[in-house]
């Protein structure tokens, strides 16, 4: 339930993104984007009252997910490139490389990425979304009897 919870929340947002005129990367309008995105991503809306949100039931994936679309802010702010955008990119892939544990969840987090480099412009990962989506996590080391 809560996988789709997230996805539904992605969908909602690659939609609204879609919906919108495009921006160009630098403009104002690509950085109220962005920061709407991270409000989203801060405050997951729970679906019912019983079931915690995913912002209380991942708070470090969610913690990580708002410092990448923050590093994607202040690229935008300062000097936006798309070397600049896939590099925070890569420094984000590697920071939650750790926390995704089923492919599922590394699909999840490929489609955030889609989602800020439609609102930022950005056409293609070059195969870094899909490469991480792909990986094998990291198996947790069993203590031998």
């Amino acid at each position: 339930m809560k996988r789709f919870c997230c996805s539904l929340l992605l969908s909602c947002l690659a939609f609204l993104s879609h919906a919108q005129a495009p921006t160009r990367p630098g403009s104002s309008l690509v950085v109220g984007r962005l920061e709407d995105f991270i409000e989203a991503t801060k405050h997951v809306a729970e679906p019912n009252a019983s079931l915690k949100s995913q912002v209380e039931a991942r708070p470090e994936l969610n913690r990580l997910l708002v410092i990448a679309a923050f590093d994607f802010v202040q690229i935008t702010r300062t000097a936006p490139s798309r070397e600049a955008y896939l590099d925070a990119m890569d420094r984000g892939l590697a920071r939650l490389d750790a926390l995704m544990m089923t492919p599922g969840d590394r699909r999840e987090i490929a489609n955030f990425y889609i989602d800020l480099m439609d609102i930022v412009g950005i056409d293609s990962s070059d195969g870094r979304l899909d490469a991480f989506a792909a990986r094998q996590p990291a198996s947790p080391l069993k203590a031998s009897n």
